[in-house]
């Protein structure tokens, strides 16, 4: 399959799980929650988040000619510079930057967000605070679902998948790859206030994943970041 045909393929399913797909699942987890107590309201959100990642990001992954090649990136081994201690400890200081930077650019824009009067926030904290309000979920359930499993499957689509096919077909535009990579990734968080400091995120997981020639270290950072989120909205 041309990586054209193949990245066109790609899209029309996003467009599809987004559109027809999710929905579904969603009004699905609804209707098993009516006429239930918090506790299998909670578990029923997480499972359908759950399997929302795995309709959207693992699938094409096991059907796409080019999946086998993201599914492989996961385990590829790290280039020889990963294992000198100063290149390491840079690649970890930008890691510790860019999540830090992300933060405060989100902090910030919900601060001005409520000086402005009209307050916003991040759709993925609203759910998470309110399961935890409702205590009726554990960190371990939350760590599974949303900070584990999105960024294993989030990275194998986007910085495994979708951002090799576009550096196939645009091999001398590296950084507009990278950015229209983090753009899609933000931009299917549904999340206006975050979409900014998952820009950054997007932009420096997208350059990890180039430097590294693998996932590893990009999950690792989207591991990182998200359980950090949880970790905040948990003990706060």
């Amino acid at each position: 399959m041309k990586t054209r045909t193949e990245l066109l393929y790609l899209l029309g399913w996003v467009a599809f799980a987004l559109l027809l797909l999710s929905p579904v699942l969603l009004r699905m987890s609804e209707s098993l929650s009516e006429g239930w107590g918090a506790m299998p309201s909670v578990h029923a959100q997480l499972v359908t988040n759950v399997v929302i990642s795995l309709c959207i990001f693992l699938l094409p992954a096991l059907f796409l000619p080019s999946g086998r090649e993201a599914l492989r990136a996961v385990i590829r081994p790290l280039p020889p510079r990963y294992r000198r201690a100063g290149y390491l400890l840079r690649i970890l200081a930008l890691v510790a930057v860019t999540i830090l930077s992300s933060n405060l650019l989100y902090d910030g824009i919900v601060k001005l967000s409520k000086l402005l009067g009209s307050p916003v926030q991040d759709q993925v904290e609203e759910v998470v605070v309110g399961m935890i309000r409702q205590g009726s979920v554990s960190f371990g359930s939350l760590f599974l679902a949303l900070a584990l499993v999105p960024a294993l499957l989030e990275e194998i689509f986007f910085r495994g998948l979708l951002q090799p096919l576009l550096m196939r077909s645009y091999p001398r535009q590296r950084w507009k790859v990278f950015l229209f990579t983090a753009l899609i990734f933000s931009l299917l968080h549904f999340s206006p206030a975050g979409f900014l400091s998952r820009l950054v995120l997007g932009l420096m997981l997208s350059y990890l994943a180039y430097d590294s020639r693998g996932l590893r270290i990009p999950i690792l950072m989207h591991l990182i970041n998200n359980t950090l989120a949880i970790l905040s909205l948990y003990t706060s």
